[in-house]
């Protein structure tokens, strides 16, 4: 494949005290891909996204390579990934995890705010996302005036609004109807020809993997 790698992870361990939960994990994934990791529950994949986007760090520091954008992040210390994630990914969960006394554009705008934009840079960017996912009538909502379906594409843009490079998904649609998850699925891949980003996703939902440009799979801490 000729297309740069984003992701470059070789000989990666992680364990929870006795437990090794990641055994000698490798993996590339490259520029503009929606990368699908599947696998029955407990087989590690949780645990590797959150190794990929610097949100836990591996067993095994000295031996193994963990090369995200180009960074070797296992030599960076906190305030520093703290920076990374904030500059370069962007995070997509199953529960939403959205701010419930702030409302959409708000919640949107948290990020860019870290970033250090003005609160009017902020809410201009985050108002024009939302707009751009099919809520510009739902910017003055607040979570619990939106339906899941909503609720997501709210923590979509959230993920989107520093235009990272590396979008991380974990479980996304696990928590929505067949509909609104088939929209989720189909946004991903209209994110990533808008916008050139790479994505890649832990999921039970068998029609997102298949959907995917590759689909990895994980038993046991292994690939497979």
């Amino acid at each position: 494949m000729n297309a740069k790698a984003l992701i470059n992870i070789k000989s990666l361990e992680k364990s929870y005290g006795q437990t090794p939960v990641l055994k000698g994990v490798d993996l590339q994934v490259y520029e503009r891909e929606v990368v699908a990791i599947v696998g029955p529950s407990g087989a590690g994949k949780s645990t590797l996204l959150q190794i990929i986007g610097t949100l836990d760090k591996p067993s095994n520091p000295e031996t193994c390579t963990i090369d995200i954008l180009g960074f070797n992040t296992v030599k960076y210390a906190d305030k520093q990934l703290a920076h990374f994630r904030n500059k370069h990914l962007g995070f997509i969960f199953q529960f939403h995890q959205l701010l419930p006394e702030f409302n959409a554009w708000e919640n949107v705008s948290i990020p860019a705010l870290i970033k250090g934009l003005s609160l009017n840079e902020a809410k201009d960017k985050a108002v024009q996302i939302l707009s751009d996912l099919g809520l510009k009538d739902r910017l003055n909502h607040k979570p619990n005036q939106l339906s899941g379906g909503e609720q997501q594409r709210v923590s979509v843009a959230r993920a989107l609004i520093n235009q990272p490079t590396l979008i991380l998904a974990d479980e996304p649609s696990g928590n929505l109807d067949t509909q609104n998850a088939q929209n989720l699925h189909e946004l991903f891949f209209d994110i990533r020809d808008r916008w050139g980003t790479t994505i890649v996703v832990v999921t039970h939902n068998v029609t997102l993997s298949k959907m995917a440009d590759r689909t990895i799979s994980m038993e046991d801490g292994k690939m497979v």
